[in-house]
């Protein structure tokens, strides 16, 4: 039987922002965005970080997508109830800084998941990726100030987590919709 979306699933695509080229390229990932799955009333939505925290009906989350609507989907090893608090309309953090009340994509996910007593992955220092140097991505970090000792949390950390597995990845609306 194929895998519905379940509360808790995590979703990967490469969004057509224009930070997203220095994402991928900055952590050496296919992954730039990311957000939590929840399923109300049979259909699904994603819960992202996106101009604020909102909620997307997956199908949209999808067609925004780079390469004709890749996407991965991942979810806990060991099965565990999740409760998924979050606050519509909160603030985008644009400045990729943890714990000031503001979310960036793969933050909103880890922060959610750490609430429940799970960490998802580890926080690492932005100076740790290894291609912070290259002229895209270094015109990103000057132009937006940031520190390279902060710790950050990108979508290619959850991706790599040792909690999670992959349910379904291809291209398009997945199977399941």
């Amino acid at each position: 039987m194929p895998p519905t979306p379940q509360d808790g699933d995590i979703i990967f695509h490469m969004s057509k922002s224009s930070q997203s080229t220095a994402i991928q390229i900055g952590t050496l990932s296919r992954y730039s965005h990311c957000g939590i799955v929840v399923v109300e009333d049979g259909q699904a939505y994603v819960i992202e970080a996106e101009r604020g925290v909102e909620k997307t009906p997956i199908r949209k989350w999808l067609r925004r997508g780079q390469l004709l609507d890749h996407y991965r989907v991942m979810r806990l090893k060991q099965p565990q109830a999740l409760t998924l608090h979050y606050e519509l309309g909160g603030r985008y953090d644009k400045d990729f800084l943890l714990n000031n009340g503001k979310y960036y994509c793969s933050e909103l996910v880890w922060e959610l998941y750490k609430r429940n007593g799970i960490t998802l992955c580890e926080t690492r220092p932005m100076h740790t990726y290894h291609f912070l140097y290259l002229p895209l991505v270094q015109k990103q970090i000057v132009s937006r100030g940031f520190d390279l000792q902060q710790e950050v949390v990108p979508p290619v950390d959850l991706v790599h987590s040792r909690l999670l597995r992959t349910v379904s990845y291809g291209y398009g609306t997945p199977f399941w919709l």
